[in-house]
């Protein structure tokens, strides 16, 4: 690798560290949410998810969407889980950000998680 695309490699990294650290402050502040058993996004989870789009738009990292539900049938929590994450996705796709960088993924019964939120980490394209 040469010093330039060594410094490009690390201006990238940098970026998608600066986006995943604004990313992991909006979802603090305000979690993007669901109410129990369903796909739709609470109210305040549209300002969070703006919050998310800006700073996505700051890098060209793909970005992983991950979010749970719970129920004694997997299959159900499955399918919800998948489309809670289905959900974030269309609506980070409306505010600007290319589907092709996005992936959701439904996590059926999790451990040690709140499964009414989402998680959204920026990982190298």
């Amino acid at each position: 690798m040469t010093s330039v695309e060594a410094t490009a490699s690390a201006a990238l990294t940098t970026a998608r560290e600066a986006a995943q650290d604004a990313i992991n402050a909006a979802v603090e502040a305000v979690p993007i949410a669901f109410a129990p058993g369903a796909a739709d996004l609470n109210a305040a989870s549209d300002a969070t998810i703006t919050a998310v789009a800006t700073a996505l738009k700051t890098t060209e990292g793909d970005v992983q969407i991950e979010a749970y539900a719970t129920n004694s049938d997997e299959d159900a929590a499955t399918d919800l889980a998948e489309r809670r994450a289905n959900t974030v996705a269309d609506v980070l796709e409306s505010k600007g950000i290319d589907r092709e960088r996005l992936s959701a993924e439904g996590i059926a019964n999790p451990d040690n998680v709140n499964v009414d939120q989402v998680k959204i980490t920026v990982t190298e394209n």
